[in-house]
């Protein structure tokens, strides 16, 4: 991923709706206020190397969601994890940093947002969760949270997220080599 593909910190803080000049008026503690100026900060000022690796790019991206969850502003740090990182691939920060490799990383994200919203963005979690720890060989783990994902899926009556976590746990039961179970969740028919 090249750096200028990124989409520009004041961007985003426009996005969340966060006005960096009266923050102020917005946030009306001294501890709200710091956490947003850090928001905005790591949003607009911080700027990596050129041959930074892809987790340094993202950087201040990850820092400003930490700050928002440390004001428990779930919806600003929401929108962080879904921001779209690519124009090309238009893929998110959250799935981006599994196609990275950094799976410890994406599972502390989730991990500090989880249960913290409804409907599709936990589901997307709670897979995300489970591919994260397949990857790294807990597949434990990868089943337990895929199979909180796929009552999430099955709760709403949503076919194309029982779907995809099929295919997640598909790809959980292939790695332990489990082939009848793999194919009885890649043959569920959706």
């Amino acid at each position: 991923m090249q750096n200028n593909r990124l989409p520009s910190g004041e961007l985003i803080v426009e996005k969340l709706g966060i006005n960096p000049h009266d923050l102020p008026a917005q946030f009306p503690t001294r501890e709200q206020r710091l956490q947003y100026r850090a928001v905005v900060q790591w949003l607009t000022d911080y700027k990596p190397k050129s041959d930074a690796s892809n987790l340094e790019k993202v950087r201040g991206y990850l820092e400003a969601f930490y700050h928002l969850c440390e004001v428990e502003d779930w919806k600003r740090a929401s929108e962080i994890l879904f921001t779209s990182l690519d124009k090309q691939t238009h893929q998110n920060l959250h799935n981006q940093l599994g196609n990275w490799g950094y799976y410890l990383q994406q599972i502390e994200v989730y991990s500090r947002i989880l249960h913290k919203l409804n409907g599709i963005k936990n589901f997307s979690f709670l897979n995300g969760l489970g591919n994260a720890y397949q990857a790294l060989g807990n597949y434990e783990r990868a089943m337990e949270y895929n199979q909180q994902a796929l009552s999430i899926a099955l709760e709403t009556q949503d076919r194309h997220l029982e779907g995809i976590v099929l295919v997640s746990l598909g790809n959980t039961y292939l790695s332990q080599r489990k082939f009848s179970k793999t194919m009885n969740c890649y043959s569920n028919p959706i």
